[in-house]
């Protein structure tokens, strides 16, 4: 009797796995919306923190990290124990985002939708899709409010916004990312689109020295870079491709770094003076 029952519980859980493959076809077709339809279409779907009572939820959510490893690159086995740590925190930090969600956030990160990439070196971790997970949190909101996406909405077309509008929008975002280095005396990241828009303005000071920081920037992001430690040959071939990169023309990253840095400059020089940000907007 106790075989019969080993044999039949195997049996219903080759069966939820099964179930869990096949209803992640789904997911991935829901993930080839464009942006905006994605965005808008996610506001019909259940929630992690709706599902996680479900029978196959545990299944799908296997599932859905077998899928980014393995579009990731990451060719090592998730340990036990990560898996469980990153159950943790996606039931207790990221219960609000969707499982089409996640999804659709590392291929965000994979096609260089957000302003850094941030390299996992082969192992998967709770740092890693925790990073990942709050560069697509910071896209959502701004993509929301770029495009005036609400849950409302029915339209399939989404609504055509001035310009005063959109300068408005943008306004909000760097009083927002301002706000935030005062609390913080960081510069969080996404904030290229916010470093563009004071640029395009005229805003920052006469005498900022871009070239300086792109140099600044390359020196940061090579020395970093050169103190990751791996025992892991492959890891640590890609570890120099990409410092080797960074002697490109306009390397994205440090771009982004030196955007960073050209923006922390001028925050810590407003906050000097007592000057608010949005005094200048």
């Amino acid at each position: 009797m106790d075989n019969n029952y080993k044999i039949d519980k195997l049996a219903i859980i080759e069966q939820n796995q099964q179930i869990a493959l096949e209803s992640f076809r789904e997911v991935e077709d829901f993930c080839k919306l464009s942006h905006i339809s994605f965005l808008k279409e996610n506001f019909k779907l259940k929630k992690i923190r709706d599902r996680k009572t479900e029978p196959n939820f545990k299944f799908s959510m296997a599932v859905l990290w077998s899928k980014v490893c393995a579009l990731s690159g990451i060719k090592m086995d998730i340990d036990q124990f990560i898996a469980e740590d990153i159950s943790r925190m996606i039931l207790s930090t990221y219960s609000d985002l969707t499982i089409e969600e996640i999804y659709k956030a590392f291929e965000l990160e994979r096609h260089g939708a957000f302003d850094t990439k941030t390299e996992h070196f082969q192992f998967f971790s709770a740092e890693y899709v925790s990073s990942v997970l709050k560069k697509y949190k910071q896209w959502r909101q701004f993509t929301k409010i770029q495009h005036n996406i609400t849950p409302d909405q029915n339209s399939e077309t989404p609504k055509t916004i001035s310009p005063e509008e959109q300068y408005k929008i943008m306004n909000k975002a760097i009083i927002r990312l301002y706000d935030e280095f005062l609390q913080s005396e960081e510069v969080s990241i996404p904030c290229g689109h916010v470093f563009d828009e004071l640029y395009s303005r005229k805003l920052f000071p006469d005498g900022t020295d871009y070239k300086g920081k792109y140099a600044i920037a390359k020196f940061q992001l090579e020395k970093e870079l050169k103190a990751e430690k791996s025992s892991n040959r492959q890891d640590r071939l890609k570890i120099k491709e990409v410092i080797s990169n960074l002697d490109s023309d306009k390397n994205e990253k440090v771009l982004s770094r030196a955007k960073q840095l050209v923006l922390k400059d001028f925050f810590i020089y407003l906050k000097s003076i007592s000057t608010h940000v949005k005094e200048l907007l």
